[in-house]
């Protein structure tokens, strides 16, 4: 009877254990990603004016584009590529702001390839700038996922996006509210 103590509070211990040593190894990367929230959080007012002159930049885009004609079509191919490049920028911001509101308001592990994305993308906005060659990057990941719209050269709503870390803000606000540092009952 005593072996079968010995090897339940065994398992137990492993199984605590293991659990822990997953909480440590995972615990620097959900500190990342709440920092990134944080920061989100604070620039949502930020960001909206950002989409705001994105979305204005492509709708003068697309009205020079449309308003070409039949003979200057090398500028009409040059145009429409340079309106696609700025939706895959769009698109990428609206995937990559998605997924950080994703991870931190569900607690939902990402998938390799959205590992890989978070990454690239997250270095990119880093830099505050997307050079071509990062453009190469993104663009097959972007095509990939939102081709339809960018090749029919229809805007990303980041709206939805806004609304969503709003309700995260107003969320985690009236968590707190009422509360110090500990839970009082009521």
């Amino acid at each position: 009877m005593n072996d079968k103590v010995f090897v339940g509070l065994v398992g137990a211990l492993c199984g605590a254990g293991g659990f822990v040593a997953g909480v440590l190894v995972r615990q620097p990367e959900i500190n990342q990603l709440q920092k990134q929230i944080l920061c989100l959080q604070q620039d949502v007012s930020e960001l909206k004016q950002v989409a705001k002159e994105q979305n204005d930049e492509i709708k003068q885009l697309l009205l020079n584009y449309r308003a070409l004609g039949i003979l200057s079509f090398k500028q009409k191919r040059e145009l429409k590529g340079e309106i696609r490049d700025e939706l895959v920028c769009q698109y990428a911001s609206h995937d990559y702001l998605m997924l950080l509101l994703d991870v931190v308001s569900t607690g939902k592990k990402m998938t390799p390839d959205e590992i890989k994305f978070y990454k690239q993308y997250g270095k990119m906005l880093e830099d505050n700038v997307i050079d071509q060659q990062e453009l190469e990057i993104l663009r097959p990941m972007m095509l990939e996922k939102h081709g339809r719209e960018i090749n029919t050269m229809k805007e990303c709503d980041l709206q939805s996006v806004f609304d969503g870390i709003e309700k995260y803000n107003e969320e985690k606000a009236e968590g707190r509210k009422g509360h110090g540092f500990f839970k009082l009952k009521k």
